[in-house]
């Protein structure tokens, strides 16, 4: 118990010197991994962009973006999602391999059903893109709106240039939705906002 003792204290001062105190997320994340900028610099361009505007809830969708970088860096795709009635979800990220520094097209798969349960039929969200290189630079935001049924949805098939069979997937969006009018572990129960 007294080695406990000794140890805890000398453990605090040791992350807090090293700056380890919290997890590394947000700006000193991206901070820790951005290369120095220089006078040629340049931000990716998102030069096309597909999505679709009705999907039904638990279905896996596709999102397809194409996108260039004259200095051949691009690091990662961001997606952040913001969903009526809940507000923004936190960055989604998917990085990118050194085949697609360059240029690529691809998609972000997005399976839609929830570990939190059902959302309400009609829940709209906006999805916005970007891409970011190694220095930090980002590309221009494209912003798809979604609604969600639960009717069966006829999807349109992406036009050029994602009509092709080489579209490769860039990754999975990670983020699940929740029902903005349930409130916890509720035993199943619905809450209106401020009415039981």
């Amino acid at each position: 118990m007294r080695n406990m003792i000794l140890i805890f204290p000398f453990l605090l001062v040791s992350l807090g010197l090293m700056g380890c105190a919290g997890p590394m997320t947000g700006p000193t994340m991206g901070s820790a991994l951005l290369a120095p900028l220089t006078a040629d610099s340049k931000p990716p361009v998102i030069s096309g962009f597909f999505g679709p505007g009705l999907a039904r809830y638990g279905d896996p969708i596709g999102f397809y973006i194409a996108a260039e970088d004259p200095n051949n860096d691009m690091l990662r795709v961001a997606v952040v999602i913001t969903q009526v009635g809940y507000g923004s979800y936190e960055t989604d990220w998917t990085y990118l391999n050194g085949d697609h520094q360059g240029r690529f097209k691809g998609y972000l798969q997005w399976n839609t059903s929830s570990r939190h349960g059902p959302i309400p039929e009609w829940t709209r969200v906006t999805v916005k893109i970007s891409v970011l290189d190694k220095t930090g630079l980002e590309s221009n935001e494209v912003v798809i709106p979604l609604t969600f049924v639960y009717n069966a949805v006829g999807y349109a098939p992406p036009p050029a240039p994602f009509d092709q069979r080489d579209v490769p997937r860039l990754g999975y969006i990670h983020i699940d939705l929740f029902n903005p009018f349930r409130d916890g572990n509720d035993d199943g129960h619905i809450w209106l906002r401020g009415i039981p």
